[in-house]
């Protein structure tokens, strides 16, 4: 299981020079309204993740007066590394062991994070794709290959689009990209079923603890 054995804050919101070693167990964040409770959580997530669960923007992430906001944390005592620098006017920095990352994928494999908040009934209310979403994180997390397909899976889509509205169609691609789209959505779907599978006898599991009176599927 993965532990956060060491948090650092600098220049975030209304967060710098923090410094914080959690427990192994369950910790809580306590604090007056506007003391950086939510932004030390997002502070997590943006390592995690790349992105803010409050904004799309980075500008409000830092500090004013500062150009970039620093991310530093430590997982299991100190085995994995990692540290996320976001500037204002330049791409971001995410090194794991001192190695600059191209993407995020490292990062979250090594920090799965999952955000409950007001957003969360989206999983009943919402469309199909929240519910994608929220399976394919799952998935991303017990499946290596996942992601591979399911990027190949969304070029091949894309592609197809962009013949499809050619003026003049050329079919024989077409049908190219469409074998190869079947070939990686069957290896997705693949993934999504046996994740799912897993996933259904945990939640069952877990709904006769909370709510043994009720019968959900």
């Amino acid at each position: 299981m993965t532990r956060i054995s060491r948090l650092t804050i600098t220049g975030l919101r209304n967060l710098d020079g923090i410094s914080m070693n959690p427990g192994a167990g369950v910790n809580l964040i306590i604090g007056p309204n506007g003391s950086g409770k939510t932004s030390m959580l997002e502070a997590i997530y943006l390592m995690g993740v790349g992105r803010s669960f409050r904004s799309a923007k980075v500008a409000p992430l830092i500090q004013n007066g500062a150009s970039s906001c620093t991310v530093f944390c430590e997982l299991n005592d100190g085995a994995v590394a990692m540290g996320l620098q976001k500037f204002r006017h330049q791409s971001p920095v995410l090194k794991i062991q001192g190695v600059r990352q191209p993407n995020w994928i490292e990062a979250a494999r090594l920090l799965p994070l999952q955000i409950l908040d007001s957003n969360t009934f989206q999983l009943l209310e919402g469309s199909p794709k929240v519910r994608r979403r929220f399976l394919d994180w799952g998935v991303f997390h017990v499946e290596p290959g996942f992601v591979e397909h399911w990027r190949n899976g969304r070029i091949c889509i894309a592609n197809r689009n962009l013949l499809l509205k050619a003026k003049n169609l050329d079919r024989t691609q077409i049908a190219a990209w469409d074998m190869e789209l079947c070939r990686e959505s069957e290896q997705v779907d693949r993934a999504r079923s046996a994740y799912f599978g897993a996933f259904s006898t945990h939640l069952v599991t877990v709904l006769k603890e909370i709510a043994p009176s009720i019968d959900i599927s």
